[in-house]
């Protein structure tokens, strides 16, 4: 494949996701919040009941990672003690504040996804959007390893 095909697959995928989504206020968290099942949900936070720093830990993990300012609300890693599943959101401020959610246990298998509007397609947004999906593997394999920790979030709540 040409990088002039790969180049313009990516085009493709990021304007799809545009369309998706033509304001950040319109985002949803990917759960769906009205499901009985994931009522029951805990914010993470650098509380020493989750571990020393877990929040910040994470939320360093991807500034490093993009080497971007980022920006994380109070709500930015949730976990869903009923369904054993855990989500993280931020957005990147010099990417047109595109905005992402990191899930778990998503029934796709693949649970990294992005929203942005008007972002224009430079090399460096590319080569930031390929990043983001690295640091996402980076970040399941660190939740799989830690499951003890993340499943003795939802006893803390009990």
């Amino acid at each position: 494949m040409k990088y002039s095909d790969e180049y313009d697959i990516m085009k493709g995928m990021i304007s799809k996701i545009g369309e998706h989504n033509k304001a950040k206020h319109h985002l949803k968290k990917l759960i769906r919040e009205n499901d009985e099942s994931t009522r029951n949900e805990i914010v993470v936070t650098d509380d020493s009941k989750f571990g020393d720093g877990t929040l910040s830990s994470q939320k360093q993990n991807i500034i490093n990672g993009l080497n971007s300012n980022v920006n994380f609300e109070e709500d930015a890693l949730i976990y869903y003690p009923n369904e054993k599943d855990l989500t993280f959101s931020g957005e990147i401020n010099d990417m047109s504040n595109l905005r992402f959610q990191f899930r778990l246990n998503d029934p796709s298998g693949n649970g990294c996804y992005i929203w942005v509007t008007g972002l224009q397609l430079t090399d460096d947004n590319l080569k930031k959007v390929s990043l983001i999906k690295n640091l996402f593997l980076n970040w399941k394999d660190y939740w799989v390893k830690n499951s003890k920790l993340l499943y003795s979030f939802g006893e803390e709540s009990n």
